[in-house]
């Protein structure tokens, strides 16, 4: 994806096909029907982080085109676009488990497969942060590698007051995809209704002049939640993010923010607020936004 925003989705499927057909050819002439050798090449593709799978079309036509046996592998932060683009099979990416989340630490903490004696326990506390998430795993092995325990406790202090920065700035690509309605659903359900029943948030949000269960569909293909035994969940770094970006509508001032769901903050708030200052109430469908002081 970021190849295609740099240089043009006609780039990128020019230096594909020049790689496979061994000659060069340029971006104007690939708007032609796909070369006939390619159904006599086996190929193995693979193309990251896909946003529109008209895009993907665009690039490598239909399945037919490439020679018996190929292989095409996408990935994409959005189940919808694999689903229009037919593909044959779907995998979800699961959480990692504690001996692959251990090693893949270790990798980038110590650049070994194993902890070093004397940092265990401290181990086990940043794994239990990242709860099988490969990208917290390596962006905080890194960060950490080569560290005194008295830095490596610093940044677990750290971490339950505010994430680590590119963590919150890569999972936030998966919100900013969204539309508007799908954020205010998204963060409402960061703050409010993780763990609580999915039909009764649909009939809340609902209520609330949303379009529920079209917004949740959305947020389920973004993995950004997950329905388990009838509940709303999400990975606990995916709702610090949600968490994160309402925090910054406004850093100093809680009262300006879209969300509190933090009790010191709501009394802080409340305590503070005087009578020329109204605190708004959600509006509900068929209801004008109201005020109260």
């Amino acid at each position: 994806q970021q190849e295609i925003e740099k240089a043009g989705l006609d780039h990128v499927k020019s230096k594909y096909l020049s790689k496979l057909l061994e000659e060069d050819i340029r971006s104007s002439e690939c708007n032609f029907s796909f070369d006939p050798r390619l159904k006599e090449t086996k190929v193995l593709l693979v193309f990251d982080d896909v946003k529109d799978s008209d895009q993907l079309k665009d690039l490598i036509g239909t399945h037919s085109n490439f020679g018996q046996g190929s292989r095409i592998i996408v990935t994409s932060r959005d189940k919808q676009v694999l689903v229009n683009a037919n593909a044959d099979e779907i995998y979800e990416v699961r959480g990692m488990d504690h001996q692959d989340s251990l090693e893949l630490f270790c990798l980038f903490a110590f650049k070994q497969n194993h902890p070093i004696e004397s940092y265990v326990s401290l181990v086990e506390k940043f794994l239990d942060y990242a709860k099988g998430l490969p990208l917290a795993l390596k962006v905080l092995g890194s960060l950490l590698y080569g560290k005194t325990k008295e830095v490596w406790d610093s940044q677990l202090q750290k971490l339950k007051k505010l994430p680590d920065l590119k963590i919150f700035r890569l999972l936030k690509l998966s919100y900013d995809g969204l539309d508007d309605e799908q954020k205010d659903i998204f963060l409402d359900i960061a703050c409010f209704y993780r763990g609580e029943l999915e039909n009764a948030v649909a009939q809340i949000l609902d209520y609330c002049g949303f379009s529920a269960r079209v917004g949740m569909d959305v947020l389920k293909d973004r993995c950004l939640i997950s329905i388990l035994e009838g509940k709303i969940w999400m990975h606990d770094l995916i709702q610090e993010m949600g968490h994160e970006t309402v925090r910054l509508q406004c850093v100093n001032d809680p009262g300006k923010r879209s969300r509190l769901w933090k009790s010191n903050d709501i009394y802080d708030v409340l305590r503070k607020r005087n009578r020329c200052n109204p605190v708004y109430v959600p509006k509900h469908k068929g209801n004008k936004e109201s005020s109260t002081t």
